[in-house]
């Protein structure tokens, strides 16, 4: 199994979430705001999703890193990011790399409940 692409999907919604200056959330008056999500496709049909990521970033470093590569060797692709991309070297940072890390969890709890036998007791 094998990675093929690297989404980011970006998408408005309406937010009643704001921010003091401490950074603490609040409800306030509904605004439009700006999400992504970033989407990891492996050659099996299997994908893995979590909510972030920078598009450019995506793009840039973390589409051409992961291509070809096992979607089951979270740990391997997490110190590589860590160790050699990571911040200005490569403008992956800690939250960048923590999406990617998420989507690749997603990704093997997705395949696992593929594999899973269904069950009769329904």
């Amino acid at each position: 199994m094998k990675i093929t692409d690297v989404e980011t999907i970006t998408f408005q919604y309406m937010s009643q979430r704001g921010f003091d200056l401490a950074g603490h959330s609040h409800p306030t008056t509904p605004y439009p705001a700006t999400q992504s999500l970033t989407r990891i496709m492996t050659d099996e049909g299997v994908d893995g999703y979590c909510f972030g990521g920078v598009p450019e970033v995506n793009d840039r470093v973390v589409k051409p890193t992961l291509l070809g590569k096992n979607p089951f060797d979270r740990e391997q692709i997490w110190q590589l990011f860590y160790r050699h991309l990571q911040a200005s070297r490569g403008g992956v940072t800690d939250r960048q790399l923590a999406v990617i890390d998420t989507a690749l969890w997603d990704f093997a709890t997705r395949a696992l409940c593929w594999t899973l036998p269904k069950s009769t007791n329904q």
